[in-house]
């Protein structure tokens, strides 16, 4: 009696694991999120590339100015532009009249970039050896001759998506404004 009971009072055995169906199911909404989120994690990063450059930029003029106050010598931060697809743009710390092929180059980004991911431009300034240039004098202030290119305008754009920051110069002594891009004074 108790192996018939056994027989009809059996409990079916349940399938282990997934379907093929449910996988793909939960594959397909994995690559779903993926696309909706894909845009802006790249726009978050180039946010923040454009934003490390411009603050790399303005920390360097910070220091080419307190360099020159410091050593009472003239100062200059030189912009290499350079072709966006061939190479990252550099700065350059020039102390008094150094020549600028001679001086290491500082990348935007430190390195980490690759070229095409952020572009730099000046508004109208001097140059010397076709790279615009920023001066300071042994006081501290800019040179007399920057002057004429008040309010100076250094641009930081990550071409991708067209992510932008500005740094505006806007006086003698080299007071500077940080803008992000579609506010009144950014390029």
């Amino acid at each position: 009696m108790t192996k018939m009971w056994k027989r009809r009072h059996r409990i079916p055995a349940q399938p282990s694991g997934f379907t093929l169906i449910e996988v793909l199911v939960v594959v397909a909404m994995i690559f779903v999120l993926f696309g909706i989120a894909a845009p802006s994690w790249l726009t978050f990063l180039n946010s923040r590339r454009v934003n490390n450059s411009r603050d790399q930029i303005s920390q360097l003029i910070r220091l080419a100015q307190s360099e020159a106050l410091r050593h009472r010598s003239p100062y200059s931060v030189a912009f290499v532009e350079g072709d966006p697809n061939a190479q990252v743009p550099e700065v350059v710390l020039l102390r008094g009249f150094e020549d600028p092929d001679n001086v290491t180059a500082e990348e935007l980004g430190y390195g980490s970039y690759q070229p095409g991911m952020v572009t730099l431009e000046t508004s109208a300034l001097p140059e010397d050896d076709g790279r615009p240039y920023l001066g300071f004098r042994s006081d501290g202030a800019l040179e007399d001759e920057m002057n004429a290119y008040l309010p100076i305008t250094i641009t930081v754009t990550a071409p991708t998506t067209g992510a932008k920051r500005c740094l505006v110069i806007q006086t003698l002594l080299g007071a500077s404004t940080q803008l992000a891009g579609g506010e009144p004074g950014c390029l």
